[in-house]
């Protein structure tokens, strides 16, 4: 029998009484299968952090006098 995400869910929402973090239900099925077993176990799982684009790189003050050629 195949497990689904639907049922991993199921699971998790059982042992936790809170629902699965999305962070952990976009991981692989066997990286969800493995946070559910654990769960149940009664470890805890770390939820990964969802990781944001990083920001563009401000210029500073320096480096916009070196563009005005100010600075050799």
């Amino acid at each position: 029998m195949e497990t689904t995400l639907k049922d991993l869910k199921a699971r998790w929402l059982e042992k936790t009484k809170e629902p699965m973090p999305e962070a952990i239900a976009k991981m692989p099925i066997n990286k969800v299968i493995r946070a559910v077993e654990l769960t149940e176990e009664g470890n805890v799982v770390v939820v990964p952090k969802e990781l944001g684009r990083p920001a563009e790189e401000q210029p500073s003050s320096m480096m916009e006098h070196d563009k005005h050629g100010e600075f050799l």
